[in-house]
């Protein structure tokens, strides 16, 4: 969608370029000498030169040309999982990530985070749907309690995604073998966007797994 002050500024300058071409014919007939009907013909193939440009630009934005050259990424998880030791479960997740725009998308940082869905009392899911009714509409999520969160950080260049290629990431966590359900969640940041803490933006996944 064209955003209003691109709008505004493209009428604008349909009508001054307008105004200057009228003001155009009238100075040949009055200085020039020539005719105005030999100066509306030079004056009309100008005009139809600017129509094609303006609606040329119009076309650009309306069509949101723009929003092609901007960094995407679409996102992947594969989750397993193992029993280690007698109480204790590791789970791997392999994170894809794969650039679906038309330009190389640099990674600097990303976030992991596990949370407990199950196992949980009545009473628990009692507590948990009352919070989630506090909520604000634009916040709408469930709040179940972090397990497990950890960042990672690349430096200049090292993770660097060209249009239509792949790269893998894989982290992990253990889990005590009384949960049943959980979470996993993988954030990558837009270095592009320059926001403050707490408020990156950037793409994320977001996978339920059944480990019992």
């Amino acid at each position: 969608m064209m955003v209003k002050g691109t709008r505004k500024w493209i009428i604008l300058t349909s009508i001054g370029v307008g105004l200057l071409l009228v003001g155009a014919v009238l100075a040949m007939d009055a200085w020039l000498g020539v005719s105005l009907v030999k100066a509306s013909s030079i004056m009309q193939a100008l005009v139809t030169v600017v129509a094609i440009g303006v609606g040329g630009v119009w076309a650009f934005y309306k069509l949101g040309i723009f929003r092609e050259f901007q960094p995407h990424l679409t996102i992947t998880q594969e989750t397993s999982h193992r029993r280690i030791g007698d109480t204790y479960i590791h789970i791997s997740i392999q994170a894809t990530l794969r650039n679906t725009s038309r330009v190389a998308v640099e990674i600097r940082q990303a976030s992991f985070r596990m949370q407990q869905l199950a196992p949980f009392s009545d009473e628990e899911v009692e507590i948990l749907y009352s919070d989630f009714q506090e909520k604000p509409e634009n916040e709408k999520a469930v709040p179940f309690p972090n397990y497990s969160e950890f960042s990672r950080r690349w430096g200049p260049g090292d993770l660097v995604i060209e249009p239509g290629e792949t790269e893998t990431e894989r982290y992990e966590f253990i889990v005590g073998d009384e949960f049943n359900s959980v979470i996993l969640s993988s954030f990558f940041v837009d270095s592009t966007k320059r926001t403050g803490p707490g408020f990156e933006r950037g793409w994320e996944a977001v996978s339920v797994y059944d480990v019992n």
